[in-house]
């Protein structure tokens, strides 16, 4: 059987659009998106979808969402750190943070999917999946995300972890 790869992907650039990936919160049985957005003399401040939360600056929202990691290459031949290597790499946490710095609930994913009016067929498919892979190696990025709710059912949007 011939692979449909490259037709199966001329069909979605067509007929479907992805919006980029929101970090989500749970607040009971219900998850909520945090949302960008850009306010004059605040600069890029984050809302929870729901408006139940008051708007938090960039800062405070990273400070809440993402850890970094030290890391540097190791020189062989003296298992020291070999010159300028020292990096960090900037992390998604698996749980939230609150002011303080103690774990809250995990950390989700809402992606919203947008499909032509007339395609049953291609929702049915899309709904079909429960596991993709984010970013441009499963070694680094988000890696594989699992869907864990479906929200909507006017669109397609999921939660993952």
């Amino acid at each position: 059987m011939a692979s449909r790869y490259e037709e199966v992907g001329e069909e979605l650039r067509q007929k479907v659009r992805f919006t980029y990936l929101f970090p989500a919160e749970r607040s009971g049985n219900e998850w909520h998106a945090w949302l960008p957005r850009y306010v004059e003399d605040k600069g890029l401040v984050w809302q929870r979808e729901d408006a139940t939360h008051h708007e938090l600056s960039d800062r405070q929202f990273r400070m809440r969402l993402l850890s970094t990691r030290p890391s540097t290459a190791i020189e062989p031949s003296s298992d020291t750190a070999a010159e300028g290597s020292l990096r960090e790499t900037e992390c998604m946490n698996t749980w939230w943070r609150d002011r303080e710095g103690k774990p809250g609930g995990p950390v989700g994913l809402v992606g919203y999917v947008f499909l032509h009016a007339l395609e049953k067929g291609m929702r049915d498919g899309l709904e079909q999946l429960d596991l993709i892979t984010v970013g441009g190696d499963t070694r680094y990025g988000l890696g594989r995300l699992r869907r864990i709710d479906q929200i909507s059912q006017q669109g397609t949007c999921s939660v993952a972890r």
